[in-house]
Parts: structure tokens; C-alpha cells; sequence
């Protein structure tokens, strides 16, 4: 993991906050399920601006994948995300941090 990567961070901060209410994006996409539906799409081209995002913030890593595994990291955001909303698990994104840890050492660990 990048020395001072804060994504898991405030995703933790921003679930243990008053705001937080669930991702608007996660819950409009299940409530607009059609993939052609304009709300639909719109959440889409916003979770792949995520995993854009996370992408770039990985650069200083040497990944074989690095798209594929934004895509993965954002997976566990998203998990993160619904656990702390359906369940009530405020320690959700420190769980989804562990185990990004354990995904991007064993890419370094195979480099």
C-alpha cells in the first residue's frame, strides 16, 4: 500500500460521520436497475470515476493489473459501504483496509 494512502481512512471517517446515510450512488442504481436507465448511468460513470481515482493514487506502485486492481480495491470500498449501512459495522472500513493490505503486499510479494 502506498506509504500515505488515506482512501480507507476516510472512507472510515466519512461512515462513522453523522452524514452518512449509505452511498446515494449504490442505492439509485439498485433503485433504477435498467442499465440504460440516465440515474443508472449516472452512477456508473461516477463508480468508475472511483475507480479512476483509485487508480492514479496506486501510480507509485509497480502493479502488473493496475486498473484490475482498483477495480478490486474499489469492490472492497463498495463492500465497506453496504456492510456499515445494512449491518451497522462502524469498523467496516478498517476491515476493508486489512484486506487491501493483504491484496497489495501480495502483489509487491510477486513482483
Amino acid at each position: 500500500m502506498p506509504a500515505s494512502w488515506p482512501f480507507f481512512d476516510a472512507l472510515d471517517s466519512w461512515i462513522n460521520s453523522d452524514n452518512f446515510f449509505g452511498c446515494m450512488f449504490i442505492n439509485a442504481s439498485a433503485e433504477y436497475h435498467q442499465a440504460d436507465n440516465p440515474v443508472h448511468i449516472a452512477c456508473t460513470e461516477h463508480k468508475n470515476l472511483v475507480i479512476k481515482l483509485i487508480e492514479q493514487q496506486l501510480s507509485e506502485l509497480a502493479l502488473t493489473q493496475p486498473l484490475e486492481t482498483a477495480k478490486q480495491l474499489a469492490i472492497l470500498a463498495d463492500g465497506a459501504i453496504v456492510g456499515a449501512h445494512t449491518t451497522n459495522d462502524s469498523a467496516s472500513a478498517k476491515h476493508a483496509k486489512a484486506v487491501a493490505e493483504v491484496l497489495l503486499n501480495s502483489y509487491a510479494e510477486a513482483a
